[in-house]
């Protein structure tokens, strides 16, 4: 009997500990969202400089080099980890894991409800990650708006050729193109 008590102990008490989660740190979603827009920035400015500079089919051929570089380099300058995912990709790594895609299909549905898109914030394998909403405008429509329309022939044949497997095209203004995934730590918040 005192062997099956002590086994009942146990079991509680290791319920309990897996329910015990550290609450998120008050602040972490916007601190997230801060590091977000500071990529947004970066990657933004860049693609905006090289429209100017050449054009699309120029800003298309710099993204497909640069892109990522960029991200990276926000990450090592913030010491966050900072990628991109979404359900329709252009680049193969930015594919989203299982529960990215969950939200990405939350928010669409959000979306379609007439609502406006709301980052998220938990916890996961002890970090802290955000997902930030990345919506589309007019000039992301010029390499993912409509073939024929928003994508001239001429852009698209470029994306074909630097991405033989884009699901990337076919958006209007406004709509949920991706996430921003933001990877912090809880001593980032411990003062």
């Amino acid at each position: 009997m005192k062997k099956l008590s002590l086994f009942f102990a146990i079991l509680i008490f290791g319920l309990l500990s897996c329910t015990n989660e550290k609450p998120i740190p008050e602040g972490a979603l916007a601190q997230g969202k801060e590091f977000a827009l500071q990529a947004k920035k970066a990657l933004g400015g860049q693609l905006t400089s090289a429209l100017a500079e050449g054009g699309t089919i120029y800003a298309l051929e710099y993204c497909n080099l640069e892109a990522s570089g960029i991200t990276d380099k926000v990450s090592k300058e913030t010491g966050i980890k900072i990628s991109r995912a979404s359900d329709l990709n252009r680049n193969p790594d930015n594919g989203p894991t299982d529960d990215q895609m969950a939200y990405i299909q939350k928010t669409k549905q959000f979306i379609a409800q007439g609502n406006s898109p709301e980052p998220e914030i938990k916890r996961l394998n002890n970090k802290l990650v955000g997902y930030y909403p990345i919506m589309t405008n007019g000039m992301c429509l010029q390499c993912h708006g409509n073939p024929g329309k928003e994508l001239l022939a001429a852009t698209e044949s470029k994306i074909k050729e630097l991405y033989p497997a884009d699901k990337a095209t076919g958006y209007g203004a406004n709509e949920l193109r991706g996430i921003w995934v933001i990877e912090m730590t809880d001593d980032l918040f411990n003062e």
